[in-house]
């Protein structure tokens, strides 16, 4: 008796999934009336933009919290869309069904559902970073089958996403950026603790230079880089390596660098961070997980 009720209800939850699909197919299908259709890509923009909305907030949030995982969880949504580029008409449609079935409406997709003033680090830190990434890759997956669905009847409703030649480059690159950003905010913060308690030491106290240890990065004096004074910075939950350089110049001016480094504090590589003043480096300095 167990197994015909379970039955029943899948087959009913599969003929309203049907229903709720075939309700949302046919309003992209062309009408006569040119207004009627005006009005269809209104709305098709207008959803497409609400989406667009909230996969944003999505990953504003990501990329700060792990901007090299972020973009390989890019990268793998992007193989998702090549192989669904490359699917049948029917599994384009089952792909739209099973997606249709989890979000019944288009504003099961705000991952959010708080008030507008909320932080996003507030709210977000009540899930985990693996569900807020299905919540971002249903959506962006969502979205590309609309398209791929509408355009099929020739009347492209739904904006394209931006996948063009160069967009998944460009995404290297902005992650990169955002990386050096919060290094660099990172070493700021680190030199500005490590000068306001460096009368608190008197000398070198190890043989490889450490001078200054906290729980969350601990510093090395570098020799022999004159005329700089080099400092080496180790995040240790991280696991990341900078430098600051320090220079007094001829007219006592004093000049600050900061670089992206190694563990033996060889490389000085420059960082190409993003020029905003709000901090964004992660608080506190957890481990990123990747």
């Amino acid at each position: 008796m167990t197994w015909i009720i379970g039955i029943s209800i899948f087959i009913c939850g599969l003929f309203i999934g049907m229903v709720f699909v075939a309700y949302r197919y046919s309003k992209a299908l062309p009408s006569e009336d040119p207004v009627i259709n005006e009005l269809k890509l209104c709305q098709g923009r207008d959803l497409s933009a609400l989406l667009s909305v909230y996969r944003r907030e999505l990953a504003n949030y990501l990329i700060l919290i792990n901007p090299k995982r972020f973009l390989k969880l890019y990268q793998s949504i992007e193989k998702k869309l090549h192989k669904i580029d490359n699917s049948t008409s029917e599994v384009i449609d089952a792909e739209y069904l099973i997606l249709s079935n989890k979000y019944y409406s288009y504003s099961d997709f705000d991952s959010l559902d708080t008030y507008d003033f909320a932080l996003y680090a507030d709210t977000y830190s009540q899930m985990s970073i693996d569900e807020i990434e299905v919540y971002y890759t249903d959506n962006v997956i969502f979205h590309h089958l609309n398209y791929l669905v509408q355009k099929k009847d020739g009347m492209s409703l739904w904006n394209e996403l931006p996948r063009k030649d160069g967009y998944l480059e460009f995404l290297k690159k902005y992650t990169d950026s955002v990386d050096d950003t919060i290094l660099n905010q990172r070493l700021i913060l680190a030199f500005q603790e490590f000068e306001f308690n460096k009368d608190k030491f008197k000398k070198i106290k190890s043989k490889n230079n450490l001078l200054y240890e906290t729980s969350w990065f601990s510093v090395y004096f570098i020799p022999d880089r004159n005329p700089s004074t080099e400092y080496g910075f180790h995040f240790n939950q991280i696991d990341e390596f900078g430098i600051v350089d320090t220079f007094l110049s001829d007219d006592y001016k004093n000049y600050i660098n900061y670089y992206r480094s190694d563990i033996n504090f060889e490389k000085k590589n420059h960082l190409n961070d993003i020029n905003i003043e709000r901090l964004i480096v992660p608080i506190p300095f957890v481990k990123d997980k990747s």
